[in-house]
């Protein structure tokens, strides 16, 4: 990895450029995120804010098993096959980058699609 830049495996290129070539409705976006349960939503808010897998276990102290369930059922409610494609679904939702301690030393995650910057 280059300091500053994030890549994406080409396998997952496709997909994501297709959600932002032909996204379904805003609405659309709000009803399946709003399908999530809360603790889902928190977990989302969080791959949003840009932590991984491990900084979501030890904020929301719980097991590294218990986030990837969680992240296995946010892909299988909102109907994507990875991480980046949940996340650029949240942001199209109008999920926004919380303030963490665990991002960038307490200051939440810059993004922008393809990229995760800390700010």
């Amino acid at each position: 990895m280059i300091e500053g830049h994030t890549f994406i495996p080409v396998e997952l290129v496709g997909p994501v450029v297709d959600i932002f070539i032909n996204p379904p409705p805003e609405d659309e976006w709000k009803q399946l995120v709003g399908a999530l349960s809360d603790r889902e939503r928190q977990v989302l808010e969080l791959m949003v804010t840009g932590l991984d897998r491990r900084e979501i276990a030890e904020a929301l102290t719980i097991s590294l098993n218990t986030v990837r369930t969680h992240v296995k059922n946010i892909l299988a409610r909102v109907g994507v096959h990875s991480s980046l494609e949940a996340v650029s679904l949240a942001l199209r939702a109008g999920m926004r980058p919380v303030p963490h301690p665990l991002a960038g030393g307490g200051q939440a995650a810059e993004l922008s699609p393809g990229r995760a910057r800390r700010s």
